[in-house]
C-alpha cells in the first residue's frame, strides 16, 4: 500500500519499505489527501487529544507518518499510545509496526520526530501536536 500526504509544495509518498519520497507539484498519481495541522500550543498528550476533539474534529489517528514543518517543530504528539498490551491509535486500530518498545513502563505516548520516526515520551510532557 502506498500512503500520501499532500503539502502545498508538492507530494510526499510513503513506500511499503517505510521510506518517504518528495515529488514536486504537478506530479500526478491516483491518491487521496488528508489535511493535517500542527497545533503550536504545548499540551500533554491527553490535553492535545481533547483539544483536537473539540477544535478540529479528531486527533490524527491514521497509521501513517505526517509531513510537518521540520524547521519549526521537532516533536509532535500523534494519536498513538500504549493501552493494555499494545500500541494503538485513538481509533482503536493497532500499530502495525514493532519499532516501539512493546512493554513501556513510563513513555506510553508517541510522537513524530523531524525525521518522520515515532518516539515514545511521557504522556505528561507538553508538546505541539497534530490534528486532522
Amino acid at each position: 500500500i502506498l500512503l500520501f500526504i499532500c503539502p502545498s509544495s508538492g507530494l510526499l509518498m510513503k513506500h511499503p519499505n517505510g521510506k518517504w519520497n518528495d515529488y514536486p507539484q504537478g506530479y500526478y498519481l491516483t491518491f487521496y489527501c488528508i489535511k493535517l495541522s500542527v497545533v503550536k500550543i504545548n499540551m500533554s498528550w491527553e490535553e492535545a487529544l481533547e483539544h483536537c476533539k473539540t477544535e478540529h474534529g479528531l486527533t490524527w489517528d491514521k497509521p501513517v507518518l505526517a509531513s510537518h514543518d521540520k524547521e519549526e517543530v521537532n516533536l509532535v504528539w500523534i494519536g498513538l499510545r500504549f493501552l493494555g498490551d499494545q500500541w494503538q491509535w485513538v481509533s482503536g486500530a493497532p500499530l502495525e509496526s514493532d519499532t516501539l518498545d512493546q512493554c513501556p513502563v513510563h513513555n506510553r505516548c508517541a510522537t513524530l520526530n523531524s525525521q518522520g520516526l515515532y518516539e515514545t515520551r511521557d504522556c505528561k510532557e507538553e508538546l505541539y501536536f497534530i490534528c486532522e
